[in-house]
């Protein structure tokens, strides 16, 4: 998960955890924006894969290689991101 998404929730993160058990699938991304990504949910059994991947990659070559493996979470804010000052005064007046 990132630092950057002000809308993540801990009702958000127990939803990736339930969509793992209700699916039995080893990752659980959230969608948004014609995305999967961040925040995801890895069980142990997928830590492996994680390891395998080139230290130049990100886990979301993982998401796109082993898509089979993957359920989600619908998450539209997720879209809402916060890297800069003006982006940060825009989220605190609502915009």
């Amino acid at each position: 998960m990132l630092c950057d998404q002000p809308h993540v929730t801990p009702e958000l993160l127990l939803q990736l955890a339930e969509a793992h058990t209700a699916t039995g699938r080893p990752i659980v991304a959230t969608a948004y924006a014609g995305t999967h990504g961040v925040p995801v949910f890895f069980a142990a059994e997928a830590l492996p894969l994680c390891q395998q991947l080139p230290d130049s990659a990100g886990a979301g070559l993982l998401l796109k290689q082993r898509p089979e493996l993957v359920a989600t979470v619908s998450f539209p804010a997720g879209a809402i991101d916060v890297d800069t000052e003006a982006q940060y005064a825009a989220l605190l007046a609502g915009e």
